[in-house]
């Protein structure tokens, strides 16, 4: 069942494209963290781009580039609740996982343009019952879990308390500073209280806290620019080359200082990384990470009676995130450095110190109408936050003969959203079309925000300026669909929706309200129409249980939120910026059979062809080609089987099951055409196997054992580009991770 359409529904009889995992399938599959859930999701990548903390997700070629300032285009909620946090998050204590594609904003929460990820953790029960666990892995992965479901006021007053924690070393060799990277460090502790004094009212609070140690993993050099490289006559960026290599006429001074360099420079130096492989780095910075979250939200719900209730959900968030690492991974040379710190709170010397603060309301009317042929949602939503942001690092450090140089950026950036939003389904077997059902939605969305720099930011304004520049935009989203039930088990549904992600400013850009094509910190908002047309069925064929799922798309994207490295005023920048226009269509399909009643096989592919239509923009007084569209590779998928292996009465059940999940090649950078060194990540394939027994001799113990990355595959998760270095850096994946896990259910 799933509650996409804010009502517990079927999967097959959802005429929308969702994909959902249960909390059984997550732990069956080792689903622990955000960067798994691309196995089981058609169409969904998620990449890293400036280290493996740091996590988005793109589905259908609608994501979020390293280091832009758009606001994501797939929302991510908890408890329907939008979430603010700025580290990746682990898993536990979870009901489901659920994955919407496609343009939303007419049911719930925030408008996207990509879609959605639901995360919904489990609710009290009405019994005294819980579960502890315990696992071990390689790199010392120590990983504790548990939660206690407690009936303060049997049926009134019901508790749950979840924690979990994971202390793991490092998995990555800094071989220049010796350190090891990847360590991770994380404990989280939730309580839920639900209170239902009444039949007709119900209200639920949960709060959390979640704290982020260890280290980021080291970004890796992955390819520069020659000096004084050309493209069909464009001068490429190549500014890394130039200073640190042979064409510079300081270079014999810099290599008697330096007796560990190399007589051809940086340019040397992606031939020595790549024969390190992705679990070595030559990285010139110490690396350190430290996050806290926390939140309280509320969800009350009020039965009004004639199949109608009011709900009403208010939330309150914090997250504060610093980090110091190498952006670049340029090894024997200190092309950039995060300033070195001790505590996250050390604002003398804060490295990179960013915190959102968020504030969030929803009020929704639901129901049925018209002999329970109208199903119908109307509601309102508000939100508020506030980023904070500290950046303090240096570059070229080409000591002894210069440099290295400070850059600073500082600012405030608030946005504000205010909606009103209707969806409702009408089933037209009344009218003697069986099956036949009728869906519209409509939404209009208003946000205004503001921008504050501060006088230590002074890269374009007079020391001591401190401008507050404001902006706003408005504009709809919708839906509309028809749906036909052709049998009990074939469903069949056409749909056209369109929606946006609204524009704002570039906390790092030049102090000017207008688009950066009039050297300015504006950027536009991003409209998507799209038509998605698909099939469900749930039944059988012949004897075996067949489930299987089919969707087409087209989207056509206007004014495309993309990011664009340059100089400016002599600090580097990176904004956001405005492509006119792109088209991604695809075909995405997953299917699951049991041929006999121990095993059970499937999978899913999904096939993208994303591009620019029109990919000219001016940045800066600069025009640029975009493309090929980054991201987004054109094949993606993944097959499975399960074997249930019988153990006779009273021994419990084991099962195991094998999966691969693979990709083709992609790029990640929108500039590959033309402009940033080779940014072509390499297609990869991981093979993933786990071994359950559960109930072990009739007993409450379940043991499982895994591996993920079984043949040690050495791959690359995303990258980044910096135009005008003529520099591009790759984040490696894990490597093979293994490990056993107890758990206990009483």
């Amino acid at each position: 069942m799933v509650t996409a359409r804010r009502r517990s529904e079927a999967l097959s009889r959802v005429p929308v494209s969702i994909s959902s995992i249960s909390s059984n399938d997550l732990a069956e599959r080792s689903i622990t963290s955000q960067a798994d859930l691309q196995r089981g999701v058609p169409g969904l990548t998620v990449r890293s781009g400036q280290s493996d903390s740091v996590l988005n997700f793109s589905i259908r070629g609608q994501g979020i580039d390293t280091y832009s300032s758009s606001p994501p285009a797939v929302a991510t909620y908890f408890n329907d609740v939008p979430l603010v946090s700025l580290s990746a998050s682990n898993f536990y204590d979870l009901d489901s996982v659920q994955v919407l594609k496609g343009p939303q904003g007419t049911l719930f929460g925030r408008n996207t343009t990509g879609g959605a990820v639901l995360y919904s953790s489990a609710k009290p029960t009405n019994n005294f019952e819980g579960y502890v666990s315990a696992g071990y892995g390689n790199y010392d992965d120590r990983r504790l879990e548990g939660a206690i479901n407690i009936p303060l006021i049997s049926d009134k007053v019901l508790l749950r308390v979840a924690g979990n924690a994971q202390w793991r070393d490092g998995w990555q060799k800094n071989v220049t500073t010796g350190q090891d990277l990847g360590r991770v460090d994380r404990q989280s502790v939730r309580a839920t209280l639900a209170l239902k004094p009444t039949d007709s009212f119900e209200s639920t609070f949960v709060g959390g806290y979640s704290y982020l140690g260890g280290n980021n993993v080291g970004m890796q050099l992955y390819a520069v620019n020659a000096c004084g490289s050309t493209n069909n006559g464009l001068v490429l960026g190549s500014l890394v080359a130039c200073t640190y290599g042979p064409s510079a006429d300081y270079w014999d001074d810099y290599l008697a200082a330096h007796p560990e360099a190399t007589a051809g420079g940086i340019v040397d130096q992606v031939a020595i990384q790549k024969a390190l492989g992705t679990r070595k780095v030559n990285g010139t910075a110490f690396s350190k990470k430290k996050g806290k979250d926390w939140f309280i939200m509320n969800t009350s719900t009020v039965d009004l009676g004639k199949d109608t209730s009011l709900k009403s959900i208010i939330s309150y968030s914090h997250s504060k995130d610093f980090n110091l690492w190498d952006p670049f991974g340029t090894g024997l040379y200190p092309l950039a450095r995060i300033y070195d710190t001790i505590e996250l709170e050390d604002a003398a010397n804060p490295g990179l110190q960013e915190s959102i603060e968020g504030v969030s309301a929803e009020v929704q009317v639901s129901g049925t109408a018209i002999d329970g042929n109208l199903n119908y949602v109307v509601g309102g939503f508000y939100s508020r936050q506030k980023r904070t942001f500290y950046d303090s690092f240096y570059f070229f450090n080409v000591q002894p003969i210069y440099g290295p140089f400070p850059s600073y950026y500082h600012y405030n950036y608030t946005s504000q959203s205010k909606a009103m939003f209707t969806q409702a389904t009408y089933d037209l077997s009344s009218a003697g079309l069986n099956g036949l059902k009728l869906t519209g939605g409509f939404r209009y969305t208003w946000e205004n925000f503001a921008l504050d720099t501060f006088p230590d930011a002074t890269a374009y304004s007079a020391p001591g300026a401190n401008p507050r520049e404001r902006t706003k935009f408005d504009a709809p989203s919708w839906t509309i669909g028809l749906d036909w039930q052709a049998t009990d088990a074939l469903l069949l549904y056409v749909a056209q929706r369109g929606s946006f992600r609204s524009g704002g400013f570039n906390g790092n850009g030049p102090l000017a309200n207008t688009t950066a094509a009039n050297v300015g910190n504006l950027f536009l908002p991003e409209k998507v129409r799209d038509v998605e047309v698909g099939a469900k069925f749930a039944g059988r064929l012949g004897a075996m249980p067949v489930r299987a799922n089919l969707a087409l798309y087209n989207s056509n994207i206007t004014n495309v939120q993309r990011m664009q490295s340059v100089y400016v005023g002599g600090n580097p920048v990176v904004l956001t910026v405005n492509i006119p226009k792109a088209r991604v269509r695809g075909v995405e399909f997953d299917a699951n059979v049991r041929p006999t009643s121990w095993l059970e096989v499937g999978g899913n592919v999904a096939y993208t062809d994303a591009r620019y239509i029109d990919g000219k923009s001016i940045v800066i007084g600069q025009e640029y080609n975009y493309g090929p569209y980054a991201d987004t590779p054109k094949w993606a998928g993944g097959a499975f089987a399960k074997v249930t292996v019988p153990v006779g009465d009273n021994a419990g059940e084991v099962s195991l099951r094998g999966e691969v999940y693979a990709q083709s090649s992609q790029e990640f950078s929108n500039l590959a055409d033309t402009y940033v060194p080779n940014t072509t990540l390499p297609g990869y394939a991981l093979i993933n196997a786990s071994l359950d027994w559960n109930k072990v001799m009739g007993s409450n113990l379940n043991l499982s054992v895994f591996v993920k990355n079984a043949t040690q595959k050495g791959y690359y998760t995303g990258g980044f580009g910096f135009v005008p270095l003529g520099i591009s850096s790759v984040v490696p994946g894990q490597p093979r991770m293994y490990g056993l896990t107890v758990k206990y259910n009483f």
